[in-house]
């Protein structure tokens, strides 16, 4: 049995799409994961969605009567599952719900977490956990002694790894309790839009100082593009902090990414990943952007946008 595992939360009977993000992260380390997957409508009619290169086996945890918003409960189900399979490595997104479980699960086990990872790497036989901090100041590589150890990888930090054929598959039921009762959820807005867009808008300080980040937004809007963000403009409530792009924000992979007024500075350019095309617009022909993007275009943004909104 694999000691490396993906742990995600079925929810509304189906799984997230960071899977093969999941996947692929589990591969470079050099050992395929058995992937857990936990809900009160977890089944095995699921598994076929799960199977992807760098998966070796599909477990099905049922978990009656939890909702994904008792995390207590849910957290002792995932505390029992290390356990009973002896796992040394969990995997799972950075999101709330996987964060709040998880967290309860460490402390009921006695694991290191490190949440919010970009990237991991092998080194003398130990996991390396890269993660911003500081916000987004610094990078730093982290080493959580003892197992498990749990990570959370930011979702659009790896490319996702290949559907394969049917994996396989157990069911298993953990009876858990919980003290939370779940009243109405209401959906907030999240970044998914963005981390799913084949075409992102960008706009920077720049074009907050310079007057055009409604100009930068008809543009988005024209060519049907998701419109994002540096820091400094969520800072200013331009944007929520969900479309922030960076380290300390969303993690996107657009086939084109158009930048307007960014400086480009790392803690902004970590935050795109692939092999997508990017174009960047600034009037400092000195720009770190410049070595960054695939096109940069020195010029005024404003007469550039007039030209850009006008065309047909």
């Amino acid at each position: 049995m694999s000691k490396t595992a993906i742990f995600i939360w079925i929810q509304k009977g189906r799984a997230a799409d960071s899977v093969a993000e999941l996947a692929a992260a589990a591969k470079a380390l050099g050992e395929p994961a058995a992937l857990y997957a936990f809900g009160a409508d977890a089944t095995e009619a699921l598994a076929a969605d799960l199977a992807y290169d760098g998966i070796d086996a599909v477990h099905i945890v049922n978990t009656p009567g939890l909702t994904p918003c008792q995390t207590d409960g849910l957290a002792d189900a995932a505390a029992q599952v290390m356990t009973d399979d002896g796992l040394a490595t969990v995997l799972l997104e950075a999101e709330a719900v996987g964060r709040d479980i998880m967290s309860r699960a460490a402390v009921k086990v006695g694991a290191g977490m490190t949440s919010d990872c970009t990237a991991l790497k092998v080194q003398d036989g130990s996991i390396r956990q890269i993660k911003p901090s500081f916000g987004a100041q610094v990078m730093v590589a982290c080493e959580v002694k003892g197992t498990p150890q749990i990570v959370t990888i930011k979702k659009g930090s790896t490319a996702p790894a290949d559907k394969i054929d049917g994996l396989p598959v157990d069911v298993r039921t953990i009876e858990a309790a919980s003290k939370i009762t779940c009243g109405d959820v209401t959906a907030l807005p999240s970044s998914d839009h963005l981390t799913g867009a084949d075409v992102v808008v960008v706009a920077g300080k720049g074009a907050i100082e310079s007057g055009q980040f409604e100009a930068v937004k008809a543009y988005a809007d024209k060519i049907g593009a998701a419109l994002a963000g540096s820091r400094p403009v969520a800072d200013q409530g331009f944007i929520p902090f969900d479309d922030q792009i960076g380290e300390s924000g969303t993690v996107i992979q657009p086939k084109l990414c158009i930048i307007f007024g960014v400086s480009g500075a790392i803690q902004f350019t970590e935050g795109i990943k692939g092999g997508g095309k990017i174009i960047a617009i600034n009037n400092d022909p000195n720009a770190p952007i410049r070595g960054f993007a695939d096109v940069f275009i020195c010029a005024d943004m404003g007469e550039l946008l007039i030209a850009m909104n006008a065309q047909d």
